[in-house]
């Protein structure tokens, strides 16, 4: 394609020399014909030399691509990753619209995520411009500066700026566009993608809100929940005085499409919940709280009963729980658990400091190891007590001797670990550093090639006919 567009450039060029030529030796005295006899004999063999020298251009424009290190690969690598990336978040956001839409408050999120999705579109359809310009300009550039030759050669300067243009093109966007992942960089703090959030759409968000509780139905209150997905930590939600955990909109959340497993870290204890593990599309409820489509029961079997906060009766091995009574009188708690146990194993009774308590096993007070502990900043005893197989009463009695203290819990949302970031206020703002980064400079950078490529047009005579008098 390039031979034919040179060939036909060579026969424009000596069309041109031989008009010249000709209408300089017309023999009519008309002196505004006669000024484009050398003007158009200038044009012919600038074109000519053009069309001659078209394989030294194509291999300087080589050389000064090498010179400037320019890596076309690394551009598309480049464009692609923040597509990708773009893409990602794309998925998230309408992933949570969709998963919120059902909640009465949406209207308050929904003003924060449309023009979030606006922003992220306008952006993949920027980079995707970006890339396709990219394709274009790498394969077909020396046909395009064949084309700008050919155009160029024109008689009578016709398409003498179309042909400038285009060569002009060819080699500024063809030595220029490569460099742009290193303007952006440059001029702005390189945006870090989140590998996280390519995931986000196999793993799903449900906005969840739940209770934990022990076996015999009392809440675990003030206590760590971990959630973890293919053995990685992915949020973690403290439970309140009621046991109630919140994983609800707009920023929290919980895996909505792969199964997962939850934790529980309590009074020093580490507890896995049951079920274990969670299986949204069979452990999720609907819920009726108004920042939750979804409402998750949680049960640490390990712990028969929690009279007190902080205060667990648990066992180590395999029993069933046959009855547990609580009684309350004045600033005294007693429970009284009937269990059978099914291997020896240990009882673990977990005290704070702020109660005193006595225990009984089998109505003979019991003695066992002690020992304290410290987590979260609140202290206490735990006791340890062998027992073995069979049917066994249990009897605790707490007393309030002290201000109960709150251990220092966490917040880390779902929605975090998917982004790398930790609200829907730091979503916005890093989609709003995402715009700038991948649009705003990549434009600049762009309108400065348009701004070099005009330049160069204009050196080589694109600015449109040379005006001449057709009045001698």
């Amino acid at each position: 394609m390039e031979y034919w567009l040179l060939l036909l450039a060579f026969y424009l060029s000596v069309l041109t020399y031989y008009l010249g030529a000709l209408i300089y030796s017309l023999p009519i005295p008309w002196r505004g014909l006669k000024r484009w006899g050398p003007v158009l004999i200038y044009d012919g063999a600038a074109s000519a030399l053009l069309v001659f020298s078209f394989t030294l251009i194509v291999l300087g424009v080589q050389h000064f691509y090498t010179v400037l290190g320019g890596s076309w690969d690394y551009f598309y690598t480049w464009v692609e990753d923040r597509i990708a990336t773009l893409i990602s978040y794309q998925m998230l956001i309408s992933m949570i619209s969709s998963v919120a839409s059902g909640l009465p408050g949406f209207a308050s999120i929904w003003w924060a995520l449309n023009p979030l999705l606006s922003m992220v579109s306008y952006a993949i359809m920027a980079l995707t411009t970006t890339l396709s310009l990219g394709l274009v300009v790498q394969r077909y550039y020396v046909r395009l500066l064949a084309l700008g030759v050919a155009l160029y050669a024109v008689p009578f300067r016709m398409a003498r700026s179309a042909g400038a243009g285009l060569m002009a093109f060819s080699i500024v966007f063809y030595l220029g566009l490569p460099l742009l992942p290193v303007f952006v960089d440059t001029m702005g703090q390189p945006v870090q993608a989140y590998p996280g959030i390519g995931e986000a759409a196999s793993i799903g968000v449900a906005f969840v809100e739940g209770l934990v509780t022990a076996r015999d139905g009392t809440p675990i209150a003030y206590g760590q929940l971990r959630v973890y997905l293919e053995g990685s930590p992915v949020a973690a939600y403290p439970t309140d005085a009621s046991g109630r955990f919140d994983a609800g909109a707009p920023d929290k959340g919980l895996p909505s499409k792969r199964e997962f497993n939850v934790m529980l870290e309590y009074a020093g204890l580490e507890l896995w919940l049951s079920p274990n593990p969670v299986v949204p599309d069979r452990d999720y409820e609907p819920s009726t709280a108004p920042d939750a489509n979804y409402h998750l029961e949680l049960r640490a079997n390990d712990i028969a009963s929690c009279p007190q906060p902080l205060a667990p009766v648990a066992l180590t091995s395999p029993y069933t729980l046959l009855s547990s009574n609580i009684t309350h009188s004045g600033n005294r708690v007693e429970v009284d658990l009937e269990l059978d146990v099914r291997e020896a194993g240990q009882l673990v009774i977990s005290v704070p400091s702020w109660l005193q308590a006595s225990i009984s096993i089998d109505g003979t007070p019991a003695s066992g190891v002690a020992q304290t502990w410290s987590w979260r900043g609140v202290g206490g005893t735990v006791y340890r007590f062998d027992i073995g197989p069979g049917g066994h009463t249990i009897r605790a009695s707490y007393m309030v001797v002290d201000e109960p203290g709150l251990p220092d819990l966490e917040t880390a949302p779902y929605l975090e670990s998917l982004t790398g970031t930790g609200s829907l206020a730091s979503i916005i703002e890093e989609v709003s550093r995402l715009v700038f980064t991948w649009i705003v400079l990549p434009s600049t950078y762009l309108f400065i090639l348009t701004l070099v490529t005009y330049s160069l047009a204009s050196s080589l005579g694109g600015r449109g006919r040379i005006p001449i008098p057709w009045v001698g």
